[in-house]
């Protein structure tokens, strides 16, 4: 919808672009299924082609836990607040917040992300 709405505006030629890193990324790849006439480049930059893999082990079929939880906090928290991308991509890559850690020792795992990464939506 967002790139037929770009399509009608006065100030575009009716040509499309999307570029995106990382999960914005994931989504511009997502974006060519759909196959919108309008929309004419795509950039994908630092962004997985295979998720199933990368969150689910290559050889294991192990659910990559510990990424997941660091995954959707990461994307969760990027603009909640003035250096909420700071915080996150900190987060992310050390895996030193409370709410990480209080996560990844919760039994049971399906109520992990409520409790914890997002205790506002319990």
């Amino acid at each position: 919808a967002t790139i037929e709405w770009l399509e009608k505006q006065p100030w575009c030629n009716g040509s499309v672009g999307i570029t995106g890193q990382s999960y914005l990324g994931l989504a511009s790849w997502a974006a060519m299924r759909e196959q919108v006439p309008a929309l004419k480049a795509v950039a994908p930059i630092m962004a997985a082609t295979d998720i199933h893999n990368i969150f689910h082990g290559r050889q294991s079929g192990a659910a990559h836990v510990e990424l997941l939880f660091r995954w959707t906090y990461l994307v969760i928290h990027l603009m909640s607040k003035p250096l909420g991308m700071v915080q996150a991509i900190f987060t992310f890559f050390c895996g030193t917040g409370q709410a990480l850690k209080n996560a990844y020792m919760h039994s049971p795992l399906n109520e992990a992300d409520t409790k914890f990464l997002v205790p506002t939506l319990s």
